[in-house]
């Protein structure tokens, strides 16, 4: 069963992730532990101008995002692109993940069907 972790708790996930006061870290009787949160996240996002345009277009969104009191949000670049990965480093973006990954989406059926 689970059930809402003690702060203590929540240590183990804080040293992993920044956490925000909306999130849910939970376990159960094994002592797992899992972060549940909401995120925003622009992804993707397809440039079509040069480096200004870009660079306007990313301000507008972070504008937008922070107009609706929105303090972060999450985008992904491939492991790969070294020249983006410094580019958003410069702009004041960290990394949040330690090594390259992939992300999953599952889809959940049954709370579709009962909605």
């Amino acid at each position: 069963m689970l059930r809402l972790a003690t702060d203590e708790e929540r240590k183990d996930i804080e040293q992993l992730v920044d956490l925000s006061p909306e999130d849910l870290v939970v376990t159960d009787q094994y002592g797992n532990l899992a972060l549940i949160r909401r995120v925003w996240e622009i992804d993707p996002a397809i440039f079509r101008s040069g480096k200004k345009g870009r660079a306007e277009f990313v301000a507008s969104l972070e504008a937008l995002l922070m107009s609706r009191g929105i303090e972060r949000y999450y985008f992904e670049i491939a492991a790969d692109d070294e020249r983006y990965i410094k580019i958003a480093e410069k702009w004041g973006a960290v990394k949040e993940t330690a090594a390259p990954g992939y992300r999953f989406k599952r889809e959940l059926t049954s709370a579709k069907q009962s909605s």
